[in-house]
């Protein structure tokens, strides 16, 4: 059975470490920006495992001024292509509606662009390298 929750700051770090940061330190798994008072960190669970993660951060974009963003998403490999990530993603535009958010965006990986687009996002300008992880699209909608 899934179910949607806020969690601590902790309970997104090993998905991260194993989706994000395979094979690099655990202190890499720690984002800037995640112990501000305004984050929010979700997960999505099956049974009492987290399947899928996210954070959220108060940060605009200048093509998403209102907007805040999603760092670190990751989907447990165990449940991938099962369509975690689209239940995940539900969840959160539901949270991000009731807070009365209307921009979302994000830093996407380029493999997980095609994702995002059947999210409803779309791309804003040019691929760009984040050093020691690889390409990334800056992706948004409005919700």
């Amino acid at each position: 059975m899934q179910h949607f929750k806020i969690v601590p700051l902790a309970s997104v770090i090993p998905l991260r470490h194993l989706v994000l940061r395979a094979g690099k330190p655990i202190e890499t798994c720690y984002f800037d920006g995640d112990q501000d008072p305004k984050t929010w960190h979700a997960a999505l669970f099956v049974d009492e495992n987290a399947v899928a993660i996210g954070t959220f951060l108060q940060v605009s974009h200048p093509a998403f001024p209102q907007g805040v963003q999603l760092r670190g998403m990751a989907v447990h490999p165990d449940f991938a292509s099962q369509g975690i990530g689209t239940a995940f993603m539900q969840h959160v535009l539901f949270e991000l509606q009731s807070q009365g958010v209307t921009q979302l965006w994000c830093n996407a990986r380029l493999t997980a662009e095609s994702f995002y687009v059947k999210q409803g996002f779309t791309r804003v300008g040019a691929a760009f390298d984040v050093p020691g992880i690889g390409p990334h699209v800056v992706m948004g909608r409005f919700i």
